[in-house]
């Protein structure tokens, strides 16, 4: 099955608006997105929830996206942890090398600075290698940030998918799992992380433009919300369509 028809792409952008409590499942949302600027972990954690649930619907049902309903608030609360909880764990190593690379960048110029105070530089020529040296492992350390950023992306592909259908946090560690999926279905799930990456982008370029104009900068967070709401509920049941169509290659 080819996900990506333009029957398909236009099915996940307009499904959103074919239920008949639309509305109100989207003021929910939009809602908790909102939420997200006074309280930035619970109303993700059920945002995330419903987005899994999305997955799910689309994997083990008839593979045509629906919104779910809003309800078992436990239990979305539960499966947005799980999904929080993996993500978290995937990017530390990301977060270690980014503050390492702050580190390396900025901490010889601290010493340089606190030795020139104290009159007690010792040859400046030392000095300014091991500052260009570090700045220039700083910026190798930020390259490797953004390329494993890219990666790690990628592999969310998968993995928040394999979580949202297992139901079990442990499923994104168990590498040999998911890893047979993304080989078997590998064009397809590359070409949804590209076509989604370029929408972030996209509204990324849009958020920029909105703080640039004083009037629109006021309505910044419900457009934002908006938008990132919109991105989600085209995302999830993109991602779930891939992976179901993974499971049948593999069958």
């Amino acid at each position: 099955m080819d996900t990506f028809t333009s029957t398909n792409l236009k099915k996940y952008f307009s499904y959103p608006f074919e239920d008949k409590n639309w509305q109100g499942k989207l003021a929910i949302a939009g809602g908790l997105m909102l939420a997200c600027f006074i309280i930035p972990v619970l109303p993700l954690l059920a945002l995330y929830g419903y987005m899994m649930r999305i997955i799910k619907q689309v994997v083990e049902g008839d593979g045509q996206p629906t919104l779910p309903e809003w309800d078992d608030w436990g239990d979305l609360m539960m499966s947005g942890l799980k999904l929080m909880g993996e993500m978290f764990i995937f990017a530390l190593p990301l977060l270690v090398l980014w503050i390492a690379g702050y580190g390396a960048m900025f901490f010889p110029a601290m010493l340089s600075g606190l030795a020139a105070e104290s009159g007690d530089m010792g040859s400046e020529s030392l000095w300014l290698v091991v500052t260009l040296l570090s700045a220039g492992g700083g910026y190798i350390m930020f390259g490797l940030v953004v390329f494993l950023s890219l990666l790690l992306g990628f592999t969310q592909s998968v993995v928040m998918c394999h979580v949202a259908v297992t139901g079990q946090f442990s499923a994104a560690f168990r590498f040999g799992e998911w890893w047979r999926i993304l080989r078997s279905n590998f064009g397809e799930f590359l070409l949804a992380y590209v076509f989604i990456l370029g929408l972030s982008v996209g509204v990324s370029v849009v958020y920029q433009i909105l703080m640039m104009t004083i009037v629109l900068c006021c309505i910044l967070p419900i457009v934002l919300s908006a938008a990132s709401i919109y991105l989600m509920l085209f995302t999830m049941p993109l991602l779930g369509q891939v992976y179901r169509a993974a499971l049948e290659k593999m069958e």
